[in-house]
């Protein structure tokens, strides 16, 4: 499938937008055709602040996409080092295990 609202959303950087799709009900784990969830748009970007975003939603941002890459990777190909550093050193908070 192609790119949900979110992920359009996160690949802009509108995170308004991205947070009143997530409060209606928007799925973070959606994936498009290249494996990729709206975290990776936003790591790929380069928008820590965006992915900040999607974390305090619990989302997973491990996950692979069909490549193999995770979203800190993608970040780390486009020399975008804050949002790296950001996914490398994100940890969930208590009792949530995010894969």
């Amino acid at each position: 499938s192609g790119m949900t609202p979110l992920m359009l959303a996160c690949h802009i950087g509108d995170i308004s937008v991205a947070e009143s799709l997530i409060e209606a009900g928007a799925n973070l784990q959606a994936k498009d055709k290249k494996g990729w969830r709206p975290i990776h748009y936003a790591a790929y970007g380069g928008d820590v602040e965006m992915v900040e975003v999607l974390c305090e939603y619990n989302v997973k941002h491990r996950q692979k996409d069909k490549m193999g890459f995770r979203p800190e990777d993608l970040a780390r190909l486009m020399n975008h080092g804050p949002a790296q550093a950001f996914l490398q050193t994100f940890k969930p908070p208590d009792g949530l295990t995010l894969v």
